[in-house]
């Protein structure tokens, strides 16, 4: 029999019991064997204020309002990357170290041509395009009048979708069944090829050359005034979707008829398609590093726009890409600025790396946490002929080995000792560094922060900053003995 309020509020139930059987839903009162007063009137409470917050909802934080807030935040880290990095090694004893990057467009680092984030876009793509002798390119661009529609990431979002589907050719199939016409499998797969199986798409979001904006107001105002009055009024928000396609040369009609299908899909009659094509490898490493490079080069440009786009991923594929077999090389490239453009870019480690695979043997390669780059940078320093660049802010460490003097020893003691040395030299120099400038107090903060650095890098069992192993793994640098003698073994459990 159910028991009546007075008799609930007679039972003992512990306050931690009551609250989970109030968050899981559970009937209190069938469940209440051991209430007390107490107990009771707290899940009452918690009750009536459910009851009141459906009966009063708080209005939803308008979206701008939210834009605005999160692109006010963002805007206080830009132009700081790479403050971190992470190492990395594989069971084999290749060692790696990788910059971190925001990766934002209107970064002021990550946003230059050819920085390290677009360097890494370019090389996603790269062993793509690779893949095919000839590629198209589409760009299509909404009139002045209607580029308000797509001022946001969800507008993005479908406009990206929607233009997919039609040059994949599933639009078409959709059209014919909403027509009531039956589409069997073989005909799908006869309407895709005639479509595009194989396409990456991009947006830009501004103008294509920020030059010719500050050349169009030079004359009036001065560039240099004109970043002084915060007037970016002339920068117009022109969002165009860039396309590539596994193409070439297509004849006019069917490629008006690609147009019309576009248009109509956009309800949009003036909606601006544009297509080109190209079959030499010079053109398309120029047309690839064109399509990744950043556009939104200022935050200040469009607050709203920067909010809103947080989450937004911009580099979508579809189809299948024989990214192995490739059909031409960068050995193939004939154009002088072409070849420039890939100069020291290791395209093939940079896109192993990224997936968390060795480009040397194919094992898997297990990352640290974030540390600071001032460690990355003191390595670079003390060991120069023995880091190599892979480009894009990934470096090939000195690889770790055990000497068969130190044979006895762990590979985890060995390491120990070469990464106690190494933070021991940077935390000297955040002493000394603090020290010249009179202040003593920070000066030790930033020693204890780095003896936070060397627990965390010691408790990964040697998958830390084992990068920093010197050739002569038993000879410790002479520069960091005192810091280690100081610091005891204690820093190192």
């Amino acid at each position: 029999m159910k028991r009546t309020l007075s008799e609930v509020r007679q039972l003992n139930i512990p306050d931690d019991k009551l609250i989970e059987y109030y968050e899981r839903g559970i009937d209190i009162e069938r469940m209440a064997d051991k209430y007390d007063d107490n107990a009771f009137a707290k899940a009452v409470a918690l009750a009536e204020a459910e009851e009141w917050s459906v009966a009063n909802p708080v209005p939803p934080v308008d979206s701008r309002t939210v834009a605005l807030a999160r692109a006010e935040r963002m805007q206080k880290h830009l132009g700081k990357c790479p403050s971190s990095w992470i190492h990395g090694t594989d069971d084999a004893g290749h060692s790696f170290g990788k910059e971190i990057y925001c990766g934002l467009e209107y970064c002021p680092v990550c946003g230059q041509k050819n920085s390290a984030a677009h360097l890494r876009r370019f090389a996603r793509w790269l062993p793509k395009v690779q893949s095919v002798s000839s590629i198209g390119y589409f760009v299509i661009e909404m009139p002045l009048r209607g580029r308000e529609r797509w001022h946001s990431k969800v507008a993005l979002e479908k406009a990206g979708k929607l233009a997919t589907s039609v040059l994949k050719g599933d639009y078409e199939i959709e059209q014919r069944r909403a027509a009531g016409e039956i589409v069997h499998k073989s005909a799908v797969d006869k309407i895709h090829s005639r479509w595009f199986t194989q396409g990456l798409r991009r947006w830009h979001y501004f103008g294509d050359s920020p030059e010719q904006i500050s050349a169009a107001v030079e004359s009036e105002q001065g560039v240099e005034q004109l970043a002084l009055s915060d007037d970016f009024s002339i920068v117009k928000y022109n969002p165009h979707l860039n396309i590539i396609v596994s193409a070439g040369m297509i004849p006019a009609e069917k490629l008006e008829h690609i147009k019309a299908i576009l248009r109509q899909a956009f309800n949009e009659p003036q909606l601006i398609v544009n297509y080109s094509f190209t079959t030499k490898p010079g053109r398309i490493v120029h047309l690839l590093k064109y399509v990744t490079r950043a556009t939104f080069l200022d935050i200040r440009w469009d607050k709203f726009l920067a909010g809103s786009l947080y989450g937004f991923r911009n580099m979508r594929s579809w189809g299948r890409w024989d990214a192995d077999e490739p059909v031409w090389s960068l050995t193939d490239l004939t154009n002088t600025d072409a070849a420039a453009e890939v100069a020291g870019l290791n395209v093939d480690a940079i896109n192993k790396l990224g997936q968390s695979f060795c480009y040397i043997d194919g094992l898997p390669i297990t990352w640290s946490r974030p540390q600071p780059i001032s460690i990355l940078h003191l390595i670079q320093e003390r060991q120069p002929d023995k880091v190599q660049s892979l480009g894009a802010g990934y470096f090939h460490l000195p690889d770790i080995f055990i000497p068969v003097k130190d044979a006895c020893e762990s590979p985890e003691m060995i390491l120990t000792k070469q990464i106690n040395g190494y933070l021991a030299d940077y935390r000297a120099e955040q002493r000394c560094k603090h020290a010249d400038t009179g202040d003593v107090t920070q000066g030790n903060n930033k020693i204890s922060a780095g003896t936070s650095i060397n627990k965390l890098v010691s408790s990964q069992q040697g998958t830390l900053d084992t990068a920093i192993q010197n050739n002569n793994a038993g000879a410790v640098p002479a520069s960091a003995s005192d810091g280690r003698t100081a610091l005891g073994n204690e820093d190192i459990k």
